[in-house]
């Protein structure tokens, strides 16, 4: 055994504490339940207050101003890509989240394709003059670039059309729709992997993700389709809402899976810290990216004005 002199006497070396197991999360096991009971409440907390305040902003505030909601979503979320992408580089927060709102108010406000054409043209070029000017590591700057350019493009162009949603006579109702197949696909998806989740779905993109809880969010994003067409949107015959309740379950599932994607490949958790108990603004419209757009597109091709 290891011992030491002091002042004469011998002692013995303190033994080490064996050290305590560690989940992949960063947590001992033994307060694991306890944690996760706590991060489940400041969820509900959470929701119960956001909530209310998004079916106010739905069906209260005229369409220019729930636009100015959307675009502020899309500022903060370029912000939040722009910082986990781009670390060392929060200068291009001052360019990056201007670029993104103006990219997104073109794209409400156009009304011919040469408009959107010329959107998608200055994002490029504003892109390449600013990394002209601020160029940084010469060997790295095509691939930061890009970083910049998807960081920017990414919530400019997958969380507009929400914004282009709630435009319709019948938009505040095609935005609940939305939000009613994400928020029923993700308490679905839950639940279902919690107390049925045996197969991982993705493990090297997220290991929590289920099989189970895919299928959970498939059939809930289907019952919240039906019964949000059934109430509100008798244009559209039921049917049509199964199909798109299944389809934008499987969209809730790969918006989730695209945004855990893009953490795990910079090594980060949360997109951000906006909202207590869900990360940041990217963490949760994530799936919304996906199911919004797909909505849309339902709405102007398949429904019509």
């Amino acid at each position: 055994m290891t011992s030491r002199r002091k002042r004469g006497r011998i002692t013995k070396a303190p033994r080490p504490s064996a050290p305590q197991p560690i989940d992949g999360a960063g947590e001992a096991p033994a307060t694991e339940p306890t944690s996760r009971v706590s991060n489940l409440a400041l969820r509900f907390v959470t929701a119960g207050v956001g909530i209310p305040i998004l079916l106010l902003l739905i069906f209260v505030i005229p369409q220019p101003g729930f636009f100015v909601v959307v675009a502020g979503a899309i500022g903060i979320g370029a912000a939040e890509a722009i910082t986990m992408m781009l670390p060392r580089e929060r200068d291009k927060l001052y360019v990056g989240v201007p670029i993104a709102v103006g990219l997104s108010t073109i794209l409400y406000l156009a009304r011919a394709p040469a408009a959107v054409a010329a959107a998608g043209v200055g994002l490029v070029v504003a892109t390449l003059v600013l990394f002209l000017f601020r160029p940084g590591a010469m060997e790295t700057t095509a691939k930061r670039l890009s970083f910049f350019l998807f960081a920017v493009a990414y919530p400019a162009l997958l969380l507009t059309p929400v914004g282009l949603l709630h435009r319709r006579s019948d938009g505040p109702w095609w935005v609940l729709l939305v939000l009613a197949l994400t928020w029923l696909a993700d308490t679905g998806a839950y639940f279902a992997g919690r107390f049925l989740g045996r197969h991982k779905l993705m493990p090297a993109v997220s290991p929590a993700k289920t099989v189970e809880g895919a299928v959970g969010a498939v059939l809930a994003a289907t019952v919240a389709a039906l019964v949000v067409v059934g109430f509100f949107l008798p244009r559209v015959p039921l049917w049509q809402a199964a199909i798109l309740g299944a389809v934008g379950g499987v969209l809730n599932i790969l918006g989730d899976l695209s945004e855990s994607m893009l953490k795990r490949s910079v090594g980060v958790k949360d997109s951000g810290t906006l909202l207590p108990g869900h990360g940041g603004m990217l963490d949760r419209v994530d799936a919304l990216m996906f199911t919004g757009p797909a909505v849309w597109l339902f709405a102007e091709l398949i429904v019509g004005t």
